[in-house]
């Protein structure tokens, strides 16, 4: 009786860890998938903005804040901030999403690719504390950058030209 006890112990403290050990691969997986569907037009570097603006502690952020980087007017009045749940929705289908939204992007349309590129970013955001609200732990939610570059170009992933990219 005690060894099944044990084996239950043992078992429950199995599970309780692989969440964090799943979390790591979606991390992993998420950084294979911003490189190949996000790098092209998003850096990760403060104010460094291409086809789109920069994703610098983009988790927590308000939409349209970026400095230096050309919105279209539906992203600059779009009341968002980019909590897990609401970036995960706008890349699934940018333009259905969002109408209006200059992004070329088709979106990504499998669940746990989309779970895995947020928790990519989510890893990449200092400050972000998770609160629905999209409140920090002492930093600034906006995003700020001085955001000097700013890109035309072409979506490189469909090869239609694009002024700019909201996301």
């Amino acid at each position: 009786m005690l060894h099944r006890e044990a084996f239950a112990i043992l078992a429950l403290a199995a599970c309780a860890a692989a969440p964090a050990l799943g979390q790591d691969d979606a991390i992993e997986e998420g950084e294979r998938l911003y490189q190949r569907l996000c790098a092209t037009c998003h850096s990760l570097e403060e104010g460094r903005n291409l086809v789109g603006p920069s994703l610098h502690d983009v988790v927590g952020r308000e939409a349209g804040i970026v400095e230096g980087f050309r919105y279209s007017s539906a992203m600059q009045e779009a009341d968002i901030t980019w909590v897990p749940e609401e970036i995960k929705a706008f890349i699934e289908a940018p333009r259905e999403y969002l109408p209006g939204t200059r992004m070329a992007f088709t979106g990504v349309r499998d669940e746990e690719d989309r779970d895995a590129i947020v928790a990519y970013l989510d890893s990449e955001t200092e400050g972000w504390d998770g609160g629905e609200d999209g409140a920090t732990d002492g930093e600034d939610a906006d995003g700020e950058t001085d955001g000097t570059e700013e890109s035309g170009g072409t979506d490189a992933e469909h090869g239609t030209p694009e002024d700019t990219d909201d996301g």
